[in-house]
């Protein structure tokens, strides 16, 4: 392919005289001469809010991954709900009874934009601030926290009302969501500008946002763990998959978020580029309203399930990308029913789903109208995928394409007889199981509470093991009532100019980016 030199690419997308269109103003992405300013390209308008607790997107926590630590880390480059590492706190230890938790706490670490010095006072204030359903939306993952209080100034206590493992409550405690530290001093400061001004303790420190823009972060020359290498990264609204790939091509990114698609990894690969093709895998699952009719017959639901092709499904999406799903939790997570039983794999049978079909008084297939789906390529490809297996079988489901935040309100509010749902979460099992299948969950879309008893059970249990198996049974009550088809898992990918040391390799991260550690560099 012919190197695309600079006018090429900005008559390419609509750049006249120096104006973009539909880009904003592009600027000259001056990829620094000095080698330590890094522009990054996301796939988004514009950021919607970086209150780490109010419901940031994917985008925005591409943005606080770099700003907001917590008590606890992953290993860098690896989500493992087994092993985490100490980061804000330098150790904790549990009464005998798992009830209190005392964690100790770095000294010496200072808030960015001159807002002092990191205290137990701060902690206690964002993971109460996490738990106030009035300021966080995921207050429901902090039900069990019964009082959370600094016993010194370097020393907090979490009191649980009722015990918790470390695979339940330290996955709370992390630099991610409802556990980024926040700066007392600094929310009651700023107020509501806290949204768009996010004041943190990790290594790099906002610095302007303009809208529609970029967003520029630069380094914290105290950061804990050492000075960065990196002196600026330059956040790139790019909403266009096109327009970031000629960007990165023509050397105007060092890093962009890319359409989760086999076609536009193979747009970018080639000599100086590394695709980052990483976990936790988002999974993805076709609920159906087991309220309506005729999804309300069991027969019915796995002539659905016994129609789709996941192997041809993964195909059309990517090996790179995605891989056939058997089960509502993906193998690598903690809790994975990974040996899952043959009849309740639902492989491709289309005369059987016929056979199913006519059983359940449909011998000549039924319609479901409408079926709404996002607008969003990785929602609407796979469901049309879907639509053309189902009505070789007699399934005919119309699709009304609808804008993403109204597709999620028609889900949300039960108006969508099918829901083709993706969720990347922390990789255990209860995080999906009780946002998508607990009794009374907003986004139990199936409308299923027969694994409930298992979920809670999960939840009680001390033994890490015990844990596991209630999991996986829940796991087989949902796959035995077809609440859910599981149908495939996706990778999350990027790429990257190899010149671009991020410090580790990256197998999964929950920011669902590339982040930058602190000691990554640029050559």
């Amino acid at each position: 392919m012919r190197e695309i030199d600079r006018r090429t690419f900005l008559k390419g997308i609509g750049v006249v005289g120096g104006t973009a269109i539909g880009l904003s103003a592009l600027h000259p992405f001056a990829i620094g001469a000095e080698g330590d300013v890094l522009e990054y390209g996301l796939g988004a308008a514009d950021i919607r809010r970086l209150d780490p607790m109010a419901g940031p997107n994917s985008t925005d926590k591409t943005v606080l991954e770099h700003v907001y630590r917590g008590l606890v880390r992953p290993v860098p480059g690896e989500v493992n709900a087994e092993r985490f590492e100490p980061d804000l706190a330098e150790s904790w230890e549990s009464s005998g009874d798992l009830k209190t938790w005392d964690f100790k706490l770095r000294k010496g670490v200072e808030f960015h934009g001159g807002f002092g010095e990191f205290t137990a006072d701060d902690v206690a204030f964002s993971l109460n601030r996490a738990r106030n359903k009035k300021t966080s939306i995921y207050a429901k993952f902090y039900k069990q926290f019964d009082d959370v209080k600094a016993l010194d100034k370097h020393t907090v206590r979490i009191t649980l009302k009722t015990p918790q493992s470390k695979l339940i409550l330290l996955p709370n405690l992390l630099g991610w969501q409802g556990g980024m530290i926040m700066s007392r001093k600094a929310s009651e400061k700023l107020g509501d500008k806290i949204k768009t001004h996010p004041i943190g303790t990790g290594p790099f420190a906002f610095k302007e946002h303009i809208p529609q823009e970029r967003l520029v972060l630069v380094r914290n020359d105290g950061y804990y763990r050492g000075k960065p290498n990196i002196r600026q990264i330059n956040f790139r609204f790019l909403p266009d998959s096109s327009s970031r790939n000629l960007a990165f091509k023509a050397g105007e990114l060092h890093i962009i978020e890319m359409a989760r698609e086999q076609r536009a990894i193979d747009q970018v690969k080639g000599p100086g580029v590394a695709i980052e093709s990483f976990g936790p895998s988002t999974v993805v699952k076709l609920h159906m309203d087991r309220r309506r009719k005729p999804l309300d017959d069991l027969r019915v639901r796995k002539a659905i399930a016994h129609s789709i092709n996941r192997e041809a499904l993964v195909r059309f999406i990517g090996p790179d990308v995605a891989s056939p799903l058997k089960s509502v939790i993906p193998p690598t997570f903690v809790g994975a029913l990974k040996d899952v039983p043959a009849e309740l794999q639902y492989e491709y049978n289309p005369e059987k789903a016929k056979q199913l079909l006519a059983d359940a008084g449909f011998p000549k297939g039924f319609k479901i109208d409408p079926v709404f789906i996002s607008e969003k390529p990785m929602f609407r490809r796979p469901i049309e995928v879907l639509q053309n297996q189902m009505q070789q079988v007699g399934i005919n489901i119309n699709i009304n394409v609808i804008a993403h935040p109204a597709w999620h309100k028609k889900n949300d509010e039960g108006s969508n007889p099918l829901v083709l749902r993706a969720a990347t979460r922390f990789p255990t099992a209860n995080f999906i199981l009780e946002e998508f299948f607990a009794k009374g969950a907003k986004r139990n879309f199936s409308h299923f509470n027969g694994a409930d008893p298992s979920i809670q059970k999960a939840k009680a249990e001390m033994d890490p093991q015990g844990q596991i198996d209630a999991w996986q049974d829940a796991q087989v009550k949902i796959l035995e009532d077809l609440a859910a088809l599981p149908t495939h898992e996706i990778k999350n990918v990027y790429a990257r100019k190899s010149s671009v040391d991020i410090g580790f390799n990256l197998v999964s991260d929950l920011c669902i980016c590339v982040p930058l550690k602190w000691d990554a560099k640029m050559g």
